[in-house]
């Protein structure tokens, strides 16, 4: 992560119609899953998917994919990386399997690993991976798909992260406009888009305007999920920090807080995520002059990152765009 940004980095959607055709248990626990973890309880979720894959095992790999898929999703949320890795290899060798590349369920697996390569620090096969699946979107989906605008919103967060901003911005105005018109209720999926165009034009110096926007997104999540969900972490981590630099010191401290206070309740102190959080409002308060304060934080904000990076691998690289909706 770049110090003081949050990009958030789409997922690419998974629940095709096709796959839920009918009335089933497995039907049921993959629908329960979604709706927890629209909810942000992922744990609840994980729970789900892995009946779910458990139940697919015993009947098609085109269900199995699917719910390993989500399950690696859900891991990953919860900060097991190394096990969502290994879902989502074990997912492409089944969707290689059926030796038919040109099929949505494919482009799916390219784009969740594609993300996942991301996330640890390879950047160049999650680059790869992502524009391979996005063109595989683009000969199998209308133009204006949400699944295409996902994975065009996770392959910004890698442009945006290397300086491309004007790429970023191209990529993120076309899923914005997708999300706005065809957006699914519940996900949030226009919030996150607002966030990532605001960390485009902090890239492109534009302060007021990404402050503007990462406010937007945060007044947008609360109205679709509540104030207290994960996926506000987002914006209100790039919010406090737009405040910070701007001076407006009262309201970055309320900021910070609000995001450890949501990532402890929703994620645990052992998240990565809660670690990364907590680390930056560590600068933040290094910044004003807190000097005894900050050094207690980042002390504890170290140790959680560093027993994650033990239980995941060095490579891997956290911050609260970790969340894939």
């Amino acid at each position: 992560m770049r110090p003081g940004v949050v990009i958030v980095c789409g997922t690419v959607a998974l629940l095709a119609s096709s796959a839920l055709a009918q009335t089933d248990t497995w039907m049921e626990l993959m629908q329960k899953g979604r709706g927890l973890e629209n909810a942000g309880n992922f744990a609840g979720a994980e729970a789900a998917y892995r009946d779910a894959v458990h139940l697919a095992e015993r009947s098609s790999d085109s269900r199995l994919l699917v719910a390993i898929n989500a399950l690696a999703n859900a891991d990953g949320e919860l900060g097991r990386f190394l096990e969502a890795g290994r879902l989502y290899r074990r997912a492409l060798a089944i969707a290689e399997k059926s030796g038919d590349k040109e099929n949505l369920s494919y482009a799916t697996t390219l784009g969740n690993l594609g993300v996942h390569y991301l996330e640890s620090g390879q950047t160049g096969k999650g680059e790869a991976l992502l524009r391979e699946a996005i063109a595989l979107y683009t000969a199998l989906l209308p133009p204006e798909s949400i699944q295409l605008a996902l994975a065009r919103n996770a392959l910004a967060n890698l442009v945006v992260a290397d300086g491309r901003c004007d790429e970023a911005e191209k990529l993120i105005e076309a899923s914005l406009a997708v999300f706005r018109k065809h957006g699914e209720p519940g996900t949030g999926q226009e919030a996150v888009a607002l966030n990532n165009l605001g960390a485009v034009r902090r890239c492109q110096g534009r302060n007021e305007e990404a402050t503007i926007l990462f406010e937007q997104s945060v007044h947008l999540t609360e109205a679709e999920l509540g104030a207290g969900h994960p996926m506000l972490l987002r914006a209100l981590s790039n919010l406090a920090t737009m405040y910070a630099h701007a001076g407006r010191r009262e309201e970055a401290d309320a900021a910070f807080q609000r995001s450890l206070g949501i990532a402890e309740r929703t994620l645990g102190s052992a998240h990565p995520v809660y670690g990364k959080v907590l680390l930056n409002y560590a600068g933040f308060l290094r910044m004003s002059g807190r000097k005894a304060a900050a050094k207690k934080l980042e002390a504890q904000a170290n140790a959680v990152l560093r027993d994650n990076s033990r239980a995941n691998g060095k490579g891997m690289t956290v911050d609260v765009s970790a969340f894939r909706h």
